[in-house]
């Protein structure tokens, strides 16, 4: 009783779940951008290409957002330890 789905069989049933995954993330995620849905999903550490499939996006702009934010973090850590060294003068 030991059987195996063939790539005819399992395809449908992926189809189907990644259906039910970007259902889910529509509803879960109604009232956030696409940047920040695409930073969530990196942060819980699903891989850049699932996140590209399941927010209907290319690998490239999944790319080049979690790159804004990482510079955009540089840039307020920066500030915030400029800010603390202007403070004690």
């Amino acid at each position: 009783m030991n059987k195996k789905m063939n790539k005819e069989q399992s395809d449908p049933v992926i189809d189907k779940l990644n259906t039910l995954i970007k259902i889910t993330m529509a509803s879960a995620f109604r009232e956030v951008s696409k940047e920040e849905r695409i930073l969530i999903l990196l942060d819980l550490g699903i891989p850049r290409k699932e996140v590209a499939e399941i927010v209907g996006t290319k690998m490239q702009y999944v790319d080049n957002v979690k790159h804004q934010a990482k510079k955009e973090t540089k840039s307020r850590v920066k500030q915030e330890k400029g800010g603390r060294k202007s403070g004690k003068n």
